[in-house]
């Protein structure tokens, strides 16, 4: 098995890789024959199919190659009901966070139970190496019970408690936490305090197998870094002290005042970026659904269809991936199959398609120009010098900040092959 101290600095994070599709496991199989032996994953992650994607792998290599860590605390899709059959049987009664009727939380050992027993059994493994309580904070968002930090810690340490057992019935080798929110000072409200756990794990077990920590480290988000001026240590300096590995997470998703800001710049050399073909394109397929509205009678104006007046306005100049994603798969084809009735011809389904990768070419070029620019207004210009890509040089600066490893979401070939040398 692989020890802490043998783990490739860069893992591979999959919260949005999945077993149907080939380019996932293509980018898998590649990142552990160039040497990657650290892989992220966690019970919701595309709904469980991320566990399935590794564990269709794991048939075909020894456990020792590599370090599995997987996480639970979300409740939402098919689990929801899951836990309402837990509850029937007696288990999980207590301890959920209610955030809406289609999300909860849970770190109550029933719960923890399952999904220990549920991710295993995607893994295809006997035992997990690291099993990590997921995103515990959501304790503070809870809409019926008020929420106190006397109770989130006293959860905490339920949860520690099985968890060291799973360890001495050999389930697990390690339990960790991921938070949006660790911190070192205990004040920060809503927060999870670095310290309160280290003391938890203490009191849990002196032998205790508390061993890492997970939380959000980029460019922008890289408080553990720096000291608390209180006491003059960073959350990086008490992890180290307390024997600790730290896992950065969203290394190319920052958060900034401006919204999310993707860490990325494309090469767009070999795009058409052709506007003049675009507004054509635009106006064939406005055309189109025109005529269709006419069709079947629909007498709305296209300046009522809030959909089609945003992208009107916004094709060119979309920088957020997931804003493009809603605008085209959770609105635009939804309603262009709606009018249709599920039945688009082949002539205009290309056309809107071909609208769509035109689209997608000037999100790439408004994406990396959002990038460039707050990289010039922050003195980080030097980040786009030489021939190394953007996410390279990040994953090398966050390693010389003190972090133990990164974890970048490594879905293509292309992307693990601008991490291997870290490997």
């Amino acid at each position: 098995m692989i020890e802490l101290d043998k783990l490739s600095k860069i893992g591979m994070g999959t919260y949005r890789m999945s077993d149907h599709s080939s380019e996932n496991r293509e980018a898998l199989c590649y990142a552990i024959q160039k040497g990657c032996n650290l892989i992220d994953t966690a019970s919701n992650y595309m709904n469980g199919e991320s566990e399935k994607l590794i564990g269709r792998f794991l048939n075909k290599v020894d456990y020792n190659e590599v370090f599995i860590i997987s996480k639970a605390g979300y409740i939402s899709g098919e689990n929801i009901n899951i836990l309402t059959e837990l509850n029937k049987d007696g288990k999980a009664l207590t301890g959920v966070v209610n955030i809406s009727d289609n999300f909860k939380h849970s770190i109550h050992p029933d719960y923890l139970q399952f999904q220990i027993d549920s991710s295993l059994r995607r893994l295809n493994r006997k035992f997990l190496d690291c099993f990590m309580l997921h995103s515990p904070e959501y304790y503070f968002q809870d809409k019926i019970n008020k929420p106190n930090r006397k109770e989130y810690y006293t959860r905490i340490r339920t949860a520690f408690e099985f968890l060291e057992d799973k360890v001495q019935k050999g389930i697990i080798r390690y339990y960790d936490v991921s938070s949006n929110t660790l911190h070192t000072d205990y004040k920060i409200p809503n927060s999870t305090d670095i310290n309160k756990l280290i003391l938890i794990s203490k009191e849990t077990s002196v032998n205790n197998h508390f061993k890492m920590i997970q939380f959000p480290f980029n460019i922008i988000e890289r408080e553990a870094s720096l000291n608390n001026k209180n006491h003059n240590r960073s959350l990086l300096n008490i992890a180290k002290e307390n024997g600790l590995t730290t896992l950065g997470n969203r290394p190319l998703n920052a958060n900034s005042q401006q919204g999310l800001l993707q860490l990325v710049i494309h090469d767009l050399s070999h795009l058409n970026l052709n506007d003049k073909e675009g507004f054509v394109t635009w106006n064939e397929c406005i055309g189109i659904i025109k005529d269709r509205l006419i069709e079947i009678g629909n007498d709305s104006d296209i300046t009522d269809i809030r959909v089609l007046v945003a992208l009107e306005q916004n094709w060119m100049k979309i920088d957020n991936k997931a804003a493009f994603e809603k605008i085209f798969h959770g609105l635009f084809f939804p309603f262009i199959n709606l009018i249709f009735d599920d039945k688009i011809p082949l002539e205009a389904d290309l056309l809107f398609k071909k609208f769509e990768s035109i689209c997608w070419n000037y999100h790439l070029k408004a994406l990396s120009e959002k990038t460039i620019k707050y990289l010039k207004l922050n003195n980080l210009e030097y980040l786009t010098k030489g021939t190394n890509s953007l996410p390279f040089k990040l994953c090398k600066e966050y390693l010389s900040l003190g972090i133990d490893h990164v974890l970048v979401g490594m879905r293509k070939k292309q992307y693990v092959n601008d991490m291997k040398d870290f490997f």
